[in-house]
């Protein structure tokens, strides 16, 4: 089956343009990291409701 959001080696398609399944979950990995220093340093503010946990995750997604 095609799956639209792969590239032909399975790999997910993404905003990088790395082709690389282990390149890929590397970057996501420090990218992630980086999101969650500045979430760290910078919460969003909020009650730690539905809103303000959907905020979090905007930040670090």
């Amino acid at each position: 089956m095609n799956d639209p959001y792969a590239l032909p080696n399975g790999v997910l398609r993404n905003r990088l343009g790395v082709t690389d399944a282990v390149a890929l979950a590397t970057a996501e990995a420090d990218i992630t990291r980086a999101r969650l220093l500045q979430v760290d340093r910078h919460p969003p503010p909020g009650d730690f409701d539905l809103d303000h946990l959907r905020r979090f995750h905007a930040a670090i997604f």
